[in-house]
């Protein structure tokens, strides 16, 4: 008796079966992270291309072995331990486990270890997906870069108090080169030298301007200057600069013009100033 049996079907499920499995395996290839598949014993089944190159090991030292005991146990620290007792209590998801180990040929590093139990297996084929991810230089970059925040805080409390001590130590001086040049021009009657005088008075103001804007700057750093706007002739602001800024354009040989203004503006007229006299 001869029988036959049609089995094109059965050839060309296995066939597609193959070129899923070779689409995935081609997938699992092109992952820059290692990814180890598990057994239910916790022994390797497979892995990638980067697990082998990350761990510089050669498939025929990993397959059957357990993590711990490839690479020359580099891997076997008391982090990993717990990482697979969870695994081996059941645990069918592992998210973010950190285990530290150091490698040979690139030092210490920190690994995130990820796992999932692979669905659709029978128990007694159990499965596990372990997917590693090196995460050593997002914490290099993370620790400089808060060192580098420190270090800016810690120059900018500095500025802040060098810049207040600065201001409140000069106030002294000035206020007495102020008396000074008030009693010069009760004693004065030259014309000339009096319009000088009035140039130095003018120029006194401008530099107590400038001190109680190195006292407004902590204070806008510090959060506490609020701007209190008004309405005002911007002309009376442009008489002013005119005025201080002659002198100064004039002794460097500059042209100096400032076109007059008729129109009101809204705004704080001490910042504005302050504003003003920083761009020019």
């Amino acid at each position: 008796m001869v029988t036959f049996a049609d089995v094109s079907e059965t050839k060309k499920a296995e066939q597609e079966i193959e070129t899923a499995r070779s689409y995935s395996a081609g997938i699992v290839d092109t992952v820059s992270q290692p990814l180890v598949v598990l057994d239910g014993d916790l022994r390797v089944i497979s892995a990638s291309r980067s697990f082998y190159r990350v761990f510089s090991v050669k498939p025929e030292e990993t397959v059957g072995r357990e993590l711990g005991a490839i690479d020359d146990r580099h891997l076997d620290v008391p982090a990993l331990h717990g990482f697979l007792d969870q695994l081996r209590a059941g645990v069918a998801e592992i998210e973010n486990y950190e285990i530290k180990v150091e490698l040979p040929a690139i030092g210490w590093r920190s690994l995130l270890m990820n796992a999932r139990e692979i669905r659709g297996k029978p128990q007694a084929e159990r499965q596990i997906l372990v997917a590693i991810e090196d995460v050593s230089e997002r914490y290099r970059a993370a620790a400089a870069l808060d060192a580098a925040r420190q270090q800016a805080e810690r120059a900018n409390i500095a500025k802040s108090r060098f810049l207040a001590a600065a201001s409140h130590d000069l106030r002294q001086p000035l206020q007495t080169i102020s008396l000074l040049q008030g009693i010069l021009a009760k004693k004065l009657n030259d014309e000339s030298a009096l319009r000088l005088v009035a140039k130095l008075d003018e120029t006194l103001g401008a530099m107590s301007g400038m001190l109680n804007t190195l006292l407004d700057i902590n204070q806008l750093e510090a959060g506490i200057v609020e701007p209190e706007p008004e309405d005002f002739p911007i002309n009376d602001l442009l008489d002013q600069l005119k005025t201080e800024f002659a002198y100064h354009t004039g002794s460097s040989g500059l042209d100096w013009r400032v076109v007059p203004c008729g129109l009101t503006v809204k705004s704080d007229p001490r910042l504005l100033e302050q504003m003003f006299r920083n761009l020019l």
